[in-house]
């Protein structure tokens, strides 16, 4: 087993290594998640499985009944640890094929990250990315495509404003209605384009976030930016105001790749300034 290896694990495989590592409320939400209600009958069917193809992997080298941590790789146990106690971590959403993916980035001290991709809620990821391969991953993930050339647009929006939007705006009269209401006749051209992008991407978002995590799953969201990206555009909704006491201060993006890519340096580079 390689010193920076990638892993891939089933649900199963995931909830019986942390099981193995002491974690079982972690494990029992894990499971939760990818496989529903289990009896007790049921998890030793499932756990049992999950061992012959860790033994298969080389992650799990035996049962070690005195010590369970020891019974895996230690390289294995030490991600695993990672993940767990991590305080700290950037979240994406997207939704593929009818269901949900995600990534999450678990910040480390120094300059990595434990990368942990989750697809169709049975497949787990696992690897360890240097800083300069945090932004290129988010990007890949998110299927960023903004041509350079493309013209930009910065769209400030109050909550009420953004809400109609998305929730009630779907046609051009519509749209030009909400325009008068607001007195944004001078965004109306942008804001069509938005809302054409918006009705094909199935009238949905993916998104970013930061958040601050614990042992219990308890997630306090800091800071969330939501991202529309289709027909080699790209949209951004978030909050200017970085105070979270404050008010907010909701603007609408469109963005070139450069912008893109300040704009995940400036919200990675935060979270690394306050871990």
């Amino acid at each position: 087993m390689n010193q920076q290896p990638k892993i891939s694990l089933s649900t199963e495989e995931l909830a019986l290594s942390l099981v193995l590592c002491g974690y079982d409320e972690v494990a029992a939400g894990v499971l939760k998640s990818g496989l529903g209600e289990k009896s007790e009958s049921d998890l030793q069917i499932v756990f049992e499985t999950a061992s012959h193809s860790l033994l298969s992997k080389e992650l799990l080298l035996g049962i070690n009944e005195e010590n369970l941590a020891e019974s895996l790789h230690p390289v294995f146990k030490q991600m695993m640890d990672l993940f767990v106690q991590s305080t700290k971590m950037i979240r994406c959403n997207k939704e593929a094929n009818g269901a949900e993916e995600v990534l999450m980035l678990h910040r480390l001290p120094g300059d990595e990250s434990l990368k942990h991709e989750v697809k169709h809620d049975v497949v787990h990821e696992f690897s360890i990315l240097k800083e300069n391969e945090i932004q290129p991953a988010i990007t890949s993930f998110l299927k960023v495509l903004a041509w350079s050339e493309i013209e930009t647009a910065h769209i400030p929006l109050t909550e009420e404003l953004f809400n109609r939007l998305v929730e009630e705006t779907k046609t051009e009269d519509e749209l030009a209605s909400l325009c008068e209401s607001f007195h944004i006749h001078q965004h109306q051209e942008m804001l069509k384009i938005f809302l054409s992008d918006f009705n094909d991407y199935g009238r949905r978002f993916a998104n970013i976030s930061e958040s601050l995590i614990s042992l219990k799953d308890y997630s306090q969201i800091q800071e969330a930016h939501l991202i529309l990206p289709i027909h080699k555009r790209l949209w951004v909704v978030y909050n200017e105001n970085e105070d979270v006491n404050e008010q907010p201060s909701l603007v609408l993006k469109r963005m070139n790749q450069d912008q893109w890519i300040d704009h995940v340096e400036h919200l990675l580079q935060k979270g690394k300034l306050s871990l």
